[in-house]
């Protein structure tokens, strides 16, 4: 359910291009993937989690599939969200001071009603939706030395590994975080998933506060590094492809961008996207970062 978006390449650097997907992430992949089989077999209830950029998409695909769906968003969500979400004729619950409340909650409402769970990363189905970013690549660039991926719960970054898999690519992978929210660099230093007991960083789309144990082990296996970026980085990587591609980007996919532009290898940046991003809010993290 999801559309083949486009690469574009410039300065040694092919930016696959999931800003551009109806829903504005690539989470349309995934969730489209799971959200499709599951109507084929008979749900059309829904009920997500999400800090924003999943239930979007949850919102987006019941819509199309003329099913209900209910998005549970923690406390923390911004307005325009919320509205944007309400507006594809979900009901919205919110509850929760981040997403792992949100998402307990959430769990409840399925146990209650018999309605299909929609996990925003966790799921092997939407981790092969999400593997279709590299197979759509590999039609369109040759192998790149170097990849480089935001990491949140860590859905996109399983679907890159299985892709490269597919690929039969040995891409060195990046992992991309902010410092207010690096649950996978955490991982990585303590050798198992860790609980984060806060997120601190604007990019909230990052927020999931522990990284799944089959991803951490596929992210192991692929030895896959850690970069991280501070926030002001990540909007600068906004601001940068704003200039690049006039897209507004969540600080997610920015961070991703200023994390790309210090390697000089041939590399593949995936562009997410993400909705979390308005014009308001660009320009309040311009003046909260004193970027001209």
């Amino acid at each position: 359910m999801h559309h083949i978006t486009p690469v574009f390449e410039m300065d040694n650097v092919a930016y696959k291009m999931d800003c551009y997907q109806p829903s504005g992430s690539f989470k349309l992949r995934g969730l489209g993937r799971l959200m499709h089989l599951a109507n084929q077999n008979g749900s059309n209830h829904f009920v997500s989690s999400s800090g924003g950029n999943a239930g979007l998409t949850a919102a987006f695909l019941a819509n199309k599939l003329n099913s209900e769906i209910e998005v549970v968003l923690p406390v923390s969500t911004d307005h325009h969200m919320i509205r944007k979400i309400e507006a594809y004729g979900a009901t919205i619950h919110v509850h929760g001071n981040h997403w792992a409340e949100a998402d307990e909650y959430a769990r409840k409402i399925v146990e209650n009603k018999g309605a299909f769970y929609v996990h925003p990363f966790d799921h092997n189905i939407i981790w092969e939706g999400h593997s279709t970013i590299i197979t759509e690549s590999m039609k369109v660039i040759n192998e790149p030395e170097e990849i480089y991926v935001s990491v949140g719960g860590g859905g996109l970054l399983m679907g890159v590994l299985l892709g490269l898999e597919a690929a039969q690519w040995n891409t060195k992978v990046f992992a991309v975080e902010t410092f207010g929210a690096n649950a996978f660099h955490q991982a990585l230093e303590a050798g198992k998933p860790v609980t984060l007991e806060k997120i601190s960083s604007v990019a909230r789309s990052l927020g999931a506060n522990r990284i799944p144990n089959d991803i951490f082990l596929k992210a192991q296996q692929h030895e896959v590094e850690s970069i991280l970026v501070s926030d002001k980085e990540a909007i600068q990587g906004c601001v940068r492809a704003l200039d690049l591609f006039g897209s507004l980007v969540d600080p997610a996919c920015g961070s991703v961008v200023s994390a790309v532009s210090k390697s000089e290898k041939k590399r593949l940046a995936i562009m997410c996207g993400g909705r979390l991003m308005s014009h308001e809010k660009y320009v309040e993290y311009l003046g909260a970062f004193d970027i001209c």
